[in-house]
């Protein structure tokens, strides 16, 4: 398993996992499916314009597994929001410990960030699970509520310094990606 960059070759694997109700549940936002030139041009962001990173997850054979994400990246507090999402079929396997481990090691070894961030509907507790199994801890948010679909949904934050990454995961080699 390794990360690399997001490529215009994942529009058709972002596009199937878009369509899938279980990852689609949890976006804030409408329920408008993006199209494929919307999905063209959120790559071609992802590639070309600053302050975000997004990473794929693939297999040896470079199946493409899922993404992470470093959103907001804020130069003057060296924060960003994480984020992550699999294919249903990547689920249950390991894979998001091993992506969420690639992406911070990169973060705060490479980027040079400090401080990670991230948060979710308090529906959502696969989302929940998997962040506190992790170790990230929970915190206090600049918002409380996101909409979804219409409707207002309590939010839960989490977060992680640089140093309690390290402390946790007992790591300071930095990633390589391929």
């Amino acid at each position: 398993m390794h990360l690399r960059e997001l490529d215009f070759s994942d529009t058709d694997h972002i596009l199937n996992w878009l369509q899938d109700a279980e990852n689609r549940c949890f976006f804030a936002g409408d329920d408008i499916m993006p199209t494929r030139r919307e999905v063209e041009q959120f790559i071609f962001s992802a590639l070309y314009v600053a302050g975000n990173i997004y990473r794929v997850l693939s297999d040896d054979v470079d199946d493409f597994l899922g993404l992470v994400a470093l959103k907001d990246i804020d130069p003057a507090t060296a924060a960003a929001e994480f984020a992550i999402a699999l294919l249903p079929a990547a689920r249950g396997r390991g894979y998001a410990m091993l992506a969420t481990d690639l992406l911070l090691r990169f973060a705060f070894n490479e980027v040079g960030l400090v401080r990670i961030y991230m948060y979710t509907s308090v529906e959502n507790d696969a989302t929940i699970r998997f962040n506190e199994r992790y170790g990230f801890l929970p915190q206090e948010g600049p918002f409380q509520q996101i909409a979804i679909r219409g409707r207002l949904h309590d939010v839960k934050w989490y977060g992680m310094t640089k140093a309690q990454f390290l402390q946790i995961r007992q790591t300071t080699a930095p990633v390589r990606e391929q």
